[in-house]
């Protein structure tokens, strides 16, 4: 996995903070925009992808590494923020590196705001938008050195979270709600 092997040499991390000072945010909105407009928007991502390949939809976590380690020192490199793609259905997977706390988030699926342990994602989207289910947290020091690790540890915290969503149920069937009242308390999964 691309961000665990980055986040597993201790220098990325440095140079990443570095690096963030060469970030600039392009004001490109792909979203909500007539089909002309995001035809041009995008045609011109694919027209200066050679000069900006952080631009590219395509680079994934590589963004990590092209900050951290551009090949032209002074460069800037441009991103788009389009952070409202964490409320969209298509979003199956969010991964958070916080440089401010030391840790790798993972996160999967989706929840109600109102119902998600993880604040993280709570500012973005409008009040009735789902957020992602925080699956996992490891600190920088306590990150996973294979991705069978890294998995294994994913499975574990899911099932985890199965169990404390099944005991809650059995405390709601013994306190007296019914089927309907649990159903309507319990946290949808999509993981």
């Amino acid at each position: 996995m691309v961000i665990l092997d980055f986040l597993l040499v201790p220098a990325n991390i440095e140079s990443l903070k570095e690096g963030l000072s060469r970030v600039s945010v392009v004001k490109c909105k792909l979203r909500h925009q007539d089909e002309r407009e995001k035809r041009n928007c995008i045609c011109n991502y694919y027209k200066h992808e050679i000069l900006w390949p952080s631009l590219t939809c395509h680079l994934g976590a590589g963004i990590l590494d092209l900050i951290a380690h551009p090949k032209i020192k002074k460069k800037h490199v441009p991103v788009v923020m389009e952070l409202e793609f964490v409320n969209d259905d298509y979003c199956d997977w969010a991964y958070v590196v916080d440089l401010d706390t030391g840790v790798f988030e993972v996160f999967a699926g989706c929840q109600p705001k109102n119902k998600a342990v993880s604040q993280r994602f709570n500012d973005i989207g409008g009040d009735q938008s789902t957020v992602p289910v925080l699956v996992k947290s490891f600190p920088f020091s306590e990150l996973p050195t294979t991705m069978d690790e890294f998995i294994d540890a994913l499975h574990r915290s899911m099932d985890d979270s199965e169990e404390h969503d099944r005991e809650e149920r059995e405390k709601m069937v013994h306190a007296g709600e019914d089927e309907a009242t649990m159903t309507k308390r319990s946290l949808p999964r999509s993981i």
